[in-house]
């Protein structure tokens, strides 16, 4: 069993379909329930309801086949009927219309679904089949009566509705949606009564026409008894009305059967063909058309309310939600050209970016630019451990220093400061090794100097490549107009 959506408040009703009134009985004799006029308790049966209110069963039969059913066209609802319209604004299209026989605990402001707007279909009329949102007041309110509904006009295949053609009139009626209404709409246990017991009843009279063993009767009605007792008969002699059915091979208890078809005798009208049965009755083909060209209409008029629907929401949100609704988009997923803007993931220029005055970085990632501020700039391939690529990197003590491998000066090059760190050359009879050092101290011993060298200047850390039995000696460069030792 699935019931409608229409006016579920998921949240406290815990569904999002209307279900079966829970663990739920009631009594059907076939034609009445026990609640109605005519109920004969004599041939009823009891139907029942499981504990999660999703399907149906006969108390007494044990019947075992099983049938789904869809009444998605039950749901919690009201019809309500309009006693008077007021035309508030000819030109502005305003009208209200008012429902004084609403109770006093149905105020449709306070049951209605969060983040949803009351709607109204009006079920006759000439705005029947019509959605509209109102904005409904339960009490008087300036001078205005109350239990009064406010239309919010609209448009409709190009009219702007409600108008002086198309409006409400007294006596129309109309259902109010996207409300969860009172229990007493969709369960009311004492009186059997809502749209969960609307549905059970529905099912119970679908279940009963399927439970028993189906026949087929065809006969000619005795011209003699039917000619005396025609006053009494012929107005039972309709489709689909019942007969009872007795038969002591068949039915002793007899059988409430349905009349499908009846044919006249011209030339006996007291004897006419009579046609019974009690199976559920079905469609032929061109039920099957039928119901083909129905979806279709039905899809057409989902997509129109769907269109209305967009129309609605648009047309009643002021221009600071408009505005709120462009900024929260565009904040999250389009970049300004007008005002700085940050971009929250990678973006990827295919063609490169371009600057002013024919500069800019191309898609290959060459650029060409005129000033470029840095605080490194290196290879690569840049490593001072393999002393691979170039750098020019920032010491501790906060000054550049350049790491390469040569330098080839085209020009005149100025030192305030050079260190030969490595002489390999052989010259006259004088061999020098590789080593290199400053001396920062000298203490003078009985036979000899104790020399100390700087480990580290700060700049770069000195190996030590001494050996026993090296000689050292100073060397002196002329490197300005001074004498600067090295």
């Amino acid at each position: 069993m699935q019931g409608g959506d229409k006016n579920i408040d998921r949240s406290k009703y815990k569904a999002s379909l209307l279900h079966l009134p829970i663990n739920a009985q009631i009594l059907y004799d076939g034609l009445h329930f026990e609640d109605e006029k005519g109920f004969n308790k004599d041939s009823a049966k009891a139907y029942i309801t499981d504990n999660k209110g999703y399907c149906v069963t006969s108390k007494e039969s044990t019947y075992t086949a099983e049938e789904s059913l869809d009444c998605s066209e039950i749901y919690p609802k009201r019809i309500g009927r309009i006693d008077e319209v007021v035309c508030v604004n000819e030109n502005k299209h305003f009208y209200d219309f008012i429902d004084t026989s609403i109770p006093q605990d149905l105020n449709y402001e306070d049951y209605r679904i969060a983040g949803e707007r009351i709607t109204v279909i009006f079920q006759s009329g000439m705005l029947a089949g019509k959605e509209f949102e109102i904005k409904y007041y339960h009490e008087p309110k300036e001078n205005k009566q109350g239990r009064r509904f406010e239309i919010v006009p609209q448009e409709i295949d190009g009219i702007t509705m409600p108008d002086e053609a198309f409006k409400p009139v007294a006596t129309d009626t109309y259902i109010v949606y996207k409300c969860a209404l009172p229990d007493a709409y969709i369960n009311e246990p004492k009186t059997k009564q809502g749209a969960e017991w609307e549905m059970m009843r529905k099912a119970i009279k679908f279940l009963y026409e399927r439970e028993k063993q189906n026949y087929t009767f065809n006969g000619t009605l005795d011209d003699i008894f039917a000619k005396k007792k025609w006053d009494e008969i012929k107005e039972k002699l309709c489709i689909g009305g019942y007969v009872l059915f007795t038969d002591k091979n068949i039915e002793k208890e007899g059988l409430k059967i349905r009349i499908t078809c009846i044919k006249d005798n011209i030339n006996n009208p007291y004897s006419p063909e009579v046609q019974l049965t009690n199976t559920p009755p079905k469609g032929g083909i061109s039920a099957a058309i039928q119901g083909l060209q129905y979806s279709e209409v039905l899809t057409q008029e989902q997509h129109k309310e769907l269109v209305q629907f967009t129309k609605r929401r648009l047309r009643t949100l002021d221009v600071e939600q408009v505005m709120e609704i462009l900024q929260n988009y565009t904040n999250k997923n389009l970049l300004r050209k007008n005002i700085p803007d940050t971009a929250a993931e990678l973006i990827t220029f295919l063609k490169g970016i371009a600057f002013n005055g024919d500069k800019g970085i191309d898609a290959d990632g060459q650029a060409k630019l005129l000033d470029v501020m840095l605080k490194t700039l290196q290879s690569f391939d840049f490593d001072k451990t393999t002393e691979t690529g170039f750098g020019i990197t920032k010491r501790k003590d906060g000054k550049y220093q350049l790491s390469i491998t040569d330098i080839v000066v085209w020009g005149k090059s100025v030192f305030n400061e050079l260190e030969k760190r490595k002489l390999s050359y052989v010259g006259g009879n004088m061999v020098f090794s590789s080593c290199g050092s400053k001396i920062m101290r000298v203490e003078e011993l009985t036979n000899a100097y104790r020399c100390y060298f700087y480990m580290d200047d700060g700049t770069t850390a000195t190996t030590n490549l001494w050996q026993v039995g090296d000689q050292a000696r100073t060397n002196f460069l002329i490197l300005k107009l001074a004498d600067t030792q090295v």
